[in-house]
């Protein structure tokens, strides 16, 4: 649900073993969240949505989702943004040789996301890949970004790290 409570996201899996890949795809939907009309043609991304937390929004209005094609060992991200009477792809990234889906955390304050992938989390600031990846001892399971700290769930341990990476406790 968007932050003004107007829109809600959704999305619908398609792994049809007779399309031209393996991969699987998805449609994201933007829906009228009162009446639950679409509100533009949906966007279809490669992989499927499978963790209740791959799709998340930022300050900015975007809509983040991960996405990931486990038979490949590929995982996307995909940055959505309202364009006119549409929703466009703004950003996107692959990863390859995953075992395991992406764990993505929006900033509430703005247009930074962090994704993790196994071990190291990557920032996002403003819509783009920034600085180098942040390297943690186990898998990382959770994230969320309440305001000015990133808060990551790593083994039996939280981290809250701060803007410039540093951690604060």
């Amino acid at each position: 649900l968007a932050a003004d409570g107007a829109v809600l996201f959704a999305v619908l899996n398609d792994s049809d073993a007779s399309s031209d890949t393996d991969e699987g795809r998805c449609w994201v939907a933007a829906l009228d969240a009162r009446s639950f009309a679409p509100l533009v043609p949906p966007v279809e991304l490669p992989g499927t949505v499978a963790a209740r937390d791959a799709m998340v929004l930022s300050g900015d209005g975007a809509c983040w989702i991960a996405s990931r094609s486990p038979s490949a060992g590929f995982a996307f991200l995909h940055q959505l943004v309202r364009a006119g009477d549409r929703y466009e792809i703004r950003e996107r990234q692959s990863y390859s040789g995953l075992s395991r889906g992406l764990v993505v955390a929006a900033s509430s304050e703005g247009a930074s996301v962090a994704v993790a992938i196994d071990r190291r989390v990557e920032l996002w600031v403003d819509g783009k890949p920034g600085g180098g990846p942040i390297l943690f001892d186990a898998s990382i399971s959770a994230m969320c970004w309440p305001g000015d700290a990133l808060l990551v769930g790593e083994a039996n341990r939280v981290h809250a790290l701060a803007a410039d990476r540093s951690e604060r406790w």
